[in-house]
């Protein structure tokens, strides 16, 4: 899994792992409080087949490329 930064693409985080469990998300009930927490909102793509990949994290890494960010 990796992340970057919105504010400088060039920071970003990376998580490596294994898929340990796939549970079924009925509901969002995973995806909702994450939805809320960074939208105010439930998350909007819902349907009887969504599923939650369990990672078990085996490292974890961040870093920032040294240039300067200058939005358009």
């Amino acid at each position: 899994l990796s992340v970057v930064d919105l504010l400088n693409p060039y920071r970003m985080a990376t998580l490596k792992g294994r898929g340990v469990d796939e549970r079924p998300d009925e509901g969002c009930r995973y995806m909702d409080p994450i939805s809320v927490k960074y939208t105010n909102m439930p998350f909007p793509s819902r349907g009887r087949d969504r599923v939650c990949f369990v990672i078990a994290v085996e490292k974890a890494s961040q870093h920032t490329l040294s240039f300067t960010h200058h939005p358009g």
